[in-house]
């Protein structure tokens, strides 16, 4: 059998030097020294030792024997670990090349090596125990960390890169066992991953910030080919770990390699290489940027100077900077660097066991006290005294009693707050526990407020505030800035939350004042940056195969073509001194330029603007711009006179200007064959390590600018990881306080990356005993018989507060012990658990029962069995239980259609991901369901749920008001609900329990509910849980565990229902008694009944029983606010006469014009008028219709005033009302010649043609056809958009405030989102099924009857229907806008309407970008086939999208100016009907000025005489332009496609079958 070990790379050919022989001022690839420099310029590879200034770490090599693959499956190793030493402390030998015993020494990432090795790593355990590392405490604890955390974070890729190993050499028929169509993976482990097959490496190219880039191609699926559908899939995104798995063709060795995912493409973006549509291809950036192995392998392949077959490998979800930066810090604090209170937090084994906590050392400087005054009441907080704690004021038991008593007067603080606020303070290591519901937030947020005010003005740091999520860490600083704490800095980019973007990091940097000298260092940073990146774009374009720069070659000609090289470095003597030094050095490179591209030195002197393009801006003259453009045109006149010169004194060797470019480039192939790729690939590789290494320097000088920004900041907000990766630049901030918040969840390694050496007091809130951190890895979880000896999932926290060591003692830590969550009730579980000590808040005694429900705690109790997980994956074997789902499906049903909560009150919690999926699939047919992302992304990573069918973490749906809250335990802590649903699902004659065994977990799941708490489960097989068992009896005490659930109404409990079965919730109603309770304006409620919490948010709907100050009673209804009063009464006018007028009129009597009838004079026409008081003064016009015979024969219908002033009569205002030929009654008015056609009638008169096979029917009557169907739908489209803004008053005036009528608003707004799915399913049908088949089919009938010809028609069917689809997709969406505004200004005091509102606008937003996406594809589609006209349409269509995002705030301007000026210039290619699309530029561009988009007109781009011509086709011919474009011969002379002219007339026997 042939053994697939490590490949093992050639010896580089790159000479090696010194750094001292380097030149220190070799910038851009020339020295500001110029010819006087006696330092080295050549690229090499550096030889020196200082790790601080080496270019790439290098690395202690391990001799190790060779590890090998195995076609055998690579199960879990028993034991998972080893305790015989790392390296060649292991009396086996070291395991693989990585097997360091110094941490510091070993790879993040692993090796091949390693990943090949069968051997159990070495992973030492938290227990005391000998250990391999020399002393105890700090150093053992980190090395312990290390090693776990490390393991935990790569033992699946290593487990991934394996099996895709094997996929690629097992080939038991002769190829490779690689599934072509599949690409979600699996392991026999249960890794999951996603694997892409043919890899191809295609091209290198550099980037400023990540150094080289590989484009790499691969075989797509057919699923996702085309424009947009790779980027839908969800697979490479944008920073997730990648690594290219290879087999080596020759030495049959494997090898991996780790990337980043630099930029996603699609198959489009292979088709100019080759891709043909079905390669697509990818852009990685090196994961190691400082590991010279990985770029030389992956360079040695490229050239194919290795040769091997390859395969790509994602790993789903995994960032590398999510474990890479809290490794790297673990690595730094093994070499001794100082960790706070290391004493406290690692221990020696033989230190004394009790622990000796001072308070902060900056409070023990003499005078210090806390400032309290910030956190009297509100009434006590204009006291002049301030409340101050000093050490001595709590030195004893008896003066911290009395300064707690006085805390309690003068504070919000509970006694347990209390206690700990004080505890906290004077402990420079604080921990606070904090059972469910007591107030932790509350209490950091009390520290903050009192360290801050307690710092001296002129030693002020900020604090430093770290959460384990960032929706915790929001909430916590948005906590701190309500309570007057602004300067506050956000870093990382996880916020979801609007406010935090002035207080990114990025946006304080922006504002801060820059000195000269940062400027300067900048500068200088940034330009050595660009100048490796410069040159590293032209090696790359080397390695690509194309002509070797300047750059490239310069060294070599200066060995092996002296006089070639003079020719060209004589150019150097321009240098005359001046500051032009460096842009003359770097002139060679323009005078190498064009030589290669074949320029003449006679045509030099021509060339100075591109003399100038060639320089650039040079950092020089980045100053002094003014002086540039006449230095560079007086060097570009020195060079080329230099030049000439220089080529007038060559007498001898090869001339270079007399060479023909044949000759030229068959030299410079030459030299790129000399030179040879290995030299390329080795300078590259040295380019690569310079970059990294220089980036390195620009990070530290922009971290020194960012640390003194930060300096001004009162708080630093971060998360857990976010602190580790900004772990060097918070260093330099020198804080002195870190509080950490949710601490009980915090891995104890990521714990060490808090913990910064200018650190003097550090606090940790949290709860221990509720959830852990999360693993993968199970072996090292306290959950298991392994795992409880390595304990990673163990918090700093609890493995102080509640230490397993026997020789430790437990750390002092203070405890809250006053919940304000649960009522009494449902606390009783906790007390009777975990929390003994817990006392109740009197308002939680005041929550309200549960409505419609007897009990307001309840477990239902049941034997259904649990369903049989699906066993072919390990990933997917999550149990689930039918039984359950159906009932939790009921009771919330039942819950929420008594009008007494919403879904939002409601959370429906289960500990596993297979009842979770099953509960989102089951509910979200009745309801709108909402899952965080965390267990979004687990089910769809499990192929529980597909993306379509998992809900997003945020209100999606338009006509659910609110959203159901599903999720699993271990994603729902911190978090609370009126009402918890709990399913425990596990139900088995085994009595097996799994997750429900853990007492973290139960907890959390007993602790959430506010008002309601019911489990539905199977207690006999819980209760074999000590911790299940003694809830079991708290409900078996009260009588309240059972097999049924009792149902009644709590405001007529005349009857009482019980569900023993799913099938029971349909059988039990709503009470049917009205409400009759007395409403705050005096009229019962006559409504059905509810909670009569909801009167204050109901509108009374009687008659309105107050007064008008005119006496009349108010006519609105008693819950509308009253309006002037609409009754009549007789007034006088000023003339004296009386008239009736409403009430609200007596105001503006004087503008009433009186109509009391003076007299009646005869006018010249024979008319009579009346002159009436407010007339009499007037000119005499006769009102009177004129009454004349139109030559029509219709009377004229205009004043007769009006025709007498005219010389003619104005225009028939009669209706035709002539009968059509459908019978239909022409509704046009009076007109000659024939009627129009009938709108009425045109979708059902003309059918849509039957066109199947090849058979296209005689004379184009399916062709016309066609067209004539797409104008009707166009109609019908236009029609139903102007329907649907008529009836928008109407819709309006049937929306009604109120919680009652919610149900009956969600129906108004759903009709109106569905107004047009009619026609769009009209269109859509159409196209799927007539056209698009009749231009394939069409096709393929010319292609196979008749001779091929060079002009076939081209048909724009399809695009026309895509057209009319968006249009149409476009007025339901403006329609929505004007819906959501119209919500929004309606009072509702139940906050329903604004809910719907802010509901469609998240569906506005989302479709709008939807559809601009795929216009994007049909733009596409019209500019392959010439569509110019359609394609200007389509895109003012995708603007007005833009638009309708711009009105969300969700659209960036800039994107939509450049869909415009591309609109622009694609309507001045179409000079003959860019008229036509005048009005539609103006309607856009008055749009993009509006300031209320809603409230622009509807406009229809001109397109009515593009449609209508093919109604009026039957007895026309059909034209054809010279791009194939077939239309209608009525009344044009050119293609209203591409406006190019007909070429000819198309011939019916031509193409007649």
């Amino acid at each position: 059998m042939v053994q697939f070990g490590a490949h093992q790379l050639p010896p580089p050919v790159l000479q090696e030097r010194q750094r001292a022989s380097l030149c220190s001022q070799y910038l851009q690839g020339y020295c500001s020294n110029g010819n006087s420099c006696t330092d080295s310029h050549d690229l090499c590879r550096v030889v020196e030792t200082d790790l601080s200034l080496s270019l790439s770490l290098a690395r202690v090599s391990v001799d190790s024997a060779p590890n090998f693959i195995s076609n055998r499956p690579r199960t879990q190793l028993d034991p998972p670990f080893d305790s015989d030493g790392p390296g060649f402390l292991s009396l086996s030998g070291a395991r693989h090349n990585n097997d360091h015993i110094n941490i510091q020494d070993i790879r993040i990432l692993p090796t091949t090596d390693e990943i090949l090795s069968g051997r159990p790593p070495f992973v030492p355990s938290k227990s005391h125990q000998i250990s391999h590392v020399e002393g105890d405490g700090q150093p053992k604890l980190v090395d312990a960390l290390f090693r776990m955390l490390r393991y935990e974070s790569t033992e699946m890729l290593a487990d991934v890169s394996y099996r895709a190993g094997q996929m690629l050499f097992e080939r038991p028929d002769g190829s490779p066992a690689i599934d072509n169509g599949l690409i979600r993976q699996e392991t026999p482990r249960g890794s999951r991953f996603s694997l892409f097959r043919d890899v191809k490496f295609e091209d290198f190219s550099f980037d400023e910030r990540c150094g080289l880039i590989v484009r790499v191609s691969y075989w797509c699926p057919p699923s996702f080919r085309g424009h947009g559908n790779m980027s839908k899939s969800g697979f490479l995104e944008r920073g997730m770990l990648v690594a290219l798995v290879g087999l080596d063709a020759d030495h049959r060795s494997l090898s991996v390699t780790f990337f980043e995912v630099h930029l996603r493409q699609s198959t489009e973006a292979m088709l100019s290489r080759g891709g043909k549509g079905i390669r697509a291809s990818v852009q990685l950036s090196f994961a190691q940027k400082d590991e010279r192995n990985d770029f030389t392998r992956i360079l040695l392949y490229k050239t194919s100077i290795c040769r091997g077959e390859f395969v790509l490998v994602e790993f789903p979800n995994v960032l590398l900077a999510s474990f890479s930066s809290c490794l790297k810090r673990l690595q730094n604090l093994y070499n001794g660097n100082k960790l706070p209170f290391a004493p406290l937090i690692a221990p020696s084994f033989y230190q004394a066991t009790s622990f000796n906590i001072q308070p902060p050392a900056y409070a023990r400087q003499p005078g210090f006290s806390f400032n309290l005054s910030n956190l009297r009441r509100p009434e006590r907080r204009t006291l002049t005294c301030e409340l101050r704690m000093s050490l001595e004021d709590v030195a004893d038991e008896d003066q911290r009693t009395k300064f707690m008593n006085r805390l309690g007067k003068e504070t919000t603080l509970d006694e347990g707050q209390s206690v700990a606020l004080i505890e906290c303070l004077t402990r420079e290591l604080a921990f606070t526990q904090g059972p469910p519901g007591t107030g932790k937030t509350y209490l950091g947020v009390a520290l903050v407020k009192a360290i801050l005010a307690s710092q001296p003005e002129d030693s002020q740091r900020p604090i430093i505030a770290v959460c384990m999520t960032n929706h915790a860490l929001d909430s916590f600083l948005e906590d701190l800035k309500n309570e007057g704490i602004t300067s506050i800095a956000r870093l990382g980019g996880g916020s979801k939350k609007e406010w935090t973007k002035p207080h990114l990091l990025k946006e304080l940097s922006r504002k801060m004042k820059v000195s000269r000298k940062d400027r300067h260092e900048t500068y200088t940073h940034r330009a050595r940056r660009e100048a490796l990146f410069s040159q590293g774009t032209k090696w790359c374009a080397a390695i690509n195969g194309e002509r070797l720069d300047w750059h490239v070659v310069k060294e070599h000609l200066a060995s092996h073509y002296p006089s070639i090289y003079d020719q060209f470095s004589s150019m150097e003597s321009a240098d005359d001194g001046s500051p032009n030094r460096r842009l003359a050095r770097k002139a060679i490179g323009f005078i190498y330029h064009c030589w290669s591209q074949g320029a003449d030195i006679v045509s030099l002197p021509t060339l100075s603007e591109e003399f100038g393009t060639y320089l650039g801006v040079d950092p020089f003259f980045e100053n002094n711009s003014s002086a540039a453009p006449g230095i560079i045109q007086a060097l570009f006149d020195k060079i080329t006179t230099r030049c000439r010169q220089s080529h007038d004194l060559t007498a001898h060797g090869v001339n270079i200007w007399s060479m023909s470019l044949t000759e030229r480039h068959d030299l410079l192939d030459r030299w790129k064959n000399e030179l040879g790729d290995r030299l390329l690939v080795d300078q590259l590789v040295e380019l690569q390590c310079r970059h990294f290494n220089a980036d390195k320097n620009w990070l530290k000088g922009r971290d020194d600018r960012d640390s003194r920004c930060l300096q001004n900041q009162q708080v630093i907000g971060l998360t857990t990881t976010a602190c580790a990766a900004y772990w060097d630049l918070l260093n330099k901030v020198q804080a002195r306080v870190v509080i950490c918040e949710e601490a009980g969840e915090v891995m104890e390694a990521h714990t060490m990356c808090t913990l910064f050496p200018s650190v003097e007091h550090a606090i940790f809130i949290g709860d221990p005993l509720q959830l852990r951190p999360h693993v993968r890895e199970r072996n090292l979880s306290l959950e298991t018989t392994i795992g409880s000896h390595y304990r990673l999932d163990e918090s700093l926290f609890e493995r102080l507060a509640m230490t397993k060591d026997e020789w430790m003692e437990p750390f002092p830590v203070s405890k809250l012990n006053l919940q304000r969550r649960m009522h009494p009730d449902i606390a009783d579980l906790s007390r009777a658990t975990l929390y003994p000590y817990l006392k109740d808040h009197d308002s939680t005694k005041s929550h309200k029962r549960v409505a419609g429900m007897v009990h307001r705690m309840y477990w239902f109790n049941h034997h259904m069995p649990e369903d049989t997980p699906n066993g072919a994956s390990k990933a997917t074997s999550s149990f689930s239980n039918l039984f359950e789902v159906e009932m939790v499906a009921g009771l919330v049903n039942y819950l929420v259609s008594g009008n007494e909560y919403g879904l939002n009150d409601i959370a429906v919690l289960t500990p596993y991901n297979g009842q979770l999926a099953a509960l989102t699939r089951f509910l979200s047919l009745n309801c709108s369901v909402w899952l965080s992302e965390s267990d979004r992304e687990e089910l769809i990573a499990a192929g529980l749920l597909s993306e379509e069918n998992a809900p997003a973490g945020y209100k999606t749906h338009v006509g659910v008001l609110d959203m159901l809250r599903v999720a699993t335990i271990d994603n729902f802590q911190g978090e609370e609900a009126k009402i918890i649903i709990f399913s425990a699902v596990r139900s088995n004659a085994e009595k097996n329990v799994g997750f429900l065994k853990t007492e973290n977990r139960i907890n959390v799941a007993c602790s959430r509910a506010r008002d309601g708490f019911y489990v539905i489960g199977n207690a006999d097989v819980v209760r074999n849980v000590p911790m299940w068992s003694k809830i079991i009896n708290v409900f078996r005490s009260k009588q309240l565990l059972g097999p049924r659930f009792l149902l009644s109404c709590s405001r007529h409990p005349h009857g009482v229902g019980r569900a023993f079965i799913p099938s029971d919730w349909e059988k039990v109603g709503q009470c049917p008694l009205l409400c009759g309770k007395l409403l705050s304006c005096g009229h019962f409620c006559k409504e059905k009944c509810h909670d009569p919490e909801l009167h204050s948010r109901m509108k009374c709907l009687e008659d309105c029983r107050r007064v008008h100050k005119c006496g009349h009673k108010c006519q609105n209804a008693c819950g509308d606010p009253c309006s002037d009063c609409n009754l009549s009464r007789r007034f006088v006018l000023s003339c004296g006469h009386s008239t009736l007028l409403p009430c609200q009129e007596q105001s503006r009597l004087s503008e009433i014009r009186c109509g009391h009838v003076k007299k009646r004079e005869l006018l010249s026409c024979g008319h009579m008028l009346r002159i009436t008081c407010s007339n009499r003064d007037e000119p005499r016009r006769c009102t009177e219709q004129c009454g004349a015979f139109l030559r029509c024969g219709h009377i004229c219908k205009s004043a007769c005033s009006e025709c007498a002033a005219l010389p003619a009569h104005p225009p028939c205002r009669t209706l035709c009302k002539r009968r059509l030929e459908c019978g239909h009654i022409c509704p046009a008015k009076c007109h000659a010649g024939a009627c129009p056609r009938c709108d009425h009638c045109l979708p059902s008169t003309i059918k849509p043609p039957k066109i199947s096979g090849p058979c296209l029917g005689e004379d184009f009557k399916s062709i016309k056809a066609i067209g004539k169907r797409i104008a009707t739908l166009a109609a019908s489209s236009e029609r139903d958009s102007e329907l649907l803004a008529n009836q928008f008053e109407k819709f309006c005036d049937n929306v009604k405030p109120g919680p009652l009528s919610a149900e009956t608003n969600q129906s108004l707004v759903h009709e109106r989102g569905n107004w047009m799915n009619g026609v769009q399913a009209q269109i859509d049908s159409f196209k799927g099924e007539i056209a698009v088949s009749f231009e394939r089919n069409y096709d393929n009938q010319v292609a196979s009857e008749f001779q091929p010809r060079e002009n076939n028609p081209k048909w724009a069917f399809s695009a026309q229907l895509d057209y009319l689809f968006h249009r149409c997709r476009l007025a339901t969406l403006r329609e929505a806008m004007k819906t959501a505004s119209h919500l929004k200004q309606v009072p509702d005091a139940s906050e329903r309407l604004p809910a719907i509102a802010e509901a469609l606008h998240v569906m506005i937003g989302e479709r709008a970008q939807s559809n601009i996406e795929s216009m994007e594809k049909s733009i596409s589609y019209c500019e392959a086939h010439s569509l110019q006209f359609l394609k200007v349409c389509m895109r003012l269509t995708k603007i007005e999208f833009h638009l309708i995002s711009k009105a969300l705030d969700v659209q960036d301007e800039d994107e939509i100016e450049r869909d415009m000026d591309k609109a622009r210039a694609a309507c001045n290619d179409l000079p003959r009907i860019s008229s036509t699309l005048g009005k539609a530029f103006n309607h856009v561009e008055q749009a993009l000025q509006a300031e209320n988009l809603i409230e622009m007109p509807f406009y229809e781009y001109g397109l009515d005489n593009y449609w209508r011509r093919w109604m009026a086709c039957d007895d026309q011919p059909l034209k054809q332009c010279a791009n194939g474009h077939v239309y209608p011969n009525e009344g044009l002379d050119y293609c209203m496609d591409c406006g190019n002219e007909a070429e000819r007339l198309m011939s019916d026997a031509e193409y007649r079958v």
